[in-house]
C-alpha cells in the first residue's frame, strides 16, 4: 500500500526536477567547501530554482489529477470517492492508550474511552464548583475600609504632574488642574 501511495504522490517527480535539485546539492557542496559570497549567492538561486520547478511540477500534476477526478465524478465512475482517498493522509490509526490514576498505561480501548469519561466528569465537577463560588462571592459584599486622602497628600500629587502630556480619560490637562486654586 504505501508502495502504491508513494509512487502515485510521487508521480510529479521528473528529470527536470532531479536536475535542478542536483544543481542545487551541486552549489551547496561548493559553498560549503568554500565560503564566498559569490559561491552563496548561488546556492541561494540554486535553492529558489530547484523548489520553483519543483512546486511548479507538484502543482501540475495535482491540478491534472483532479481534473481527472472531476471528469470521472461527471461520467459517474465508481472510482471517484477511491480516488479521493488518495490524497488524504491518515496513514497512522489513531493510538488508544491512556494513563490511569496511578500512572500506568491502558492499552484496552473500553478502559481509555472510561479514563476519559472519568476525566471530564471531573472537570466538569470543576466547572460547577468554581461557578458555584463565584456565585457566591458575587453576593459577598466586600467591605475595605480606605482613609481618605488628606489636602498634603493631594495637593504634593498635583505640583508633581507633568505638563505638556496627554490628558486622561476625564479630559482635564494637568495644567488646568494646576492652574486652579485648590492647593
Amino acid at each position: 500500500m504505501k508502495t502504491r501511495e508513494k509512487r502515485i504522490r510521487n508521480e510529479w517527480w521528473d528529470e527536470e526536477c532531479k536536475e535542478a535539485i542536483s544543481k542545487k546539492n551541486t552549489a551547496r557542496n561548493k559553498c560549503l567547501q568554500t565560503r564566498t559570497t559569490a559561491n552563496q549567492e548561488q546556492y541561494t538561486q540554486a535553492r529558489k530554482e530547484a523548489n520553483k520547478t519543483c512546486k511548479e511540477k507538484k502543482k501540475q500534476w495535482l491540478n491534472n489529477m483532479l481534473k481527472q477526478i472531476e471528469e470521472a465524478h461527471k461520467q459517474n465512475e465508481t472510482k471517484f470517492f477511491k480516488d479521493i482517498r488518495t490524497f488524504q493522509n491518515d496513514s497512522s490509526p489513531p493510538i488508544f492508550t491512556c494513563k490511569d490514576g496511578n500512572g500506568t498505561l491502558n492499552l484496552d480501548k473500553q478502559e481509555v474511552l472510561d479514563r476519559w469519561k472519568k476525566y471530564f466528569a471531573d472537570l466538569m465537577k470543576m466547572d460547577k464548583m468554581i461557578a458555584e463560588q463565584t456565585q457566591e462571592e458575587s453576593f459577598k459584599e466586600i467591605e475595605i475600609e480606605i482613609e481618605q486622602p488628606t489636602y498634603k497628600e493631594v495637593s504634593d500629587i498635583i505640583i508633581k504632574l507633568k505638563e505638556n502630556k496627554a490628558p486622561g480619560t476625564d479630559n482635564i490637562p494637568a495644567e488646568l488642574i494646576k492652574c486652579g486654586d485648590i492647593y
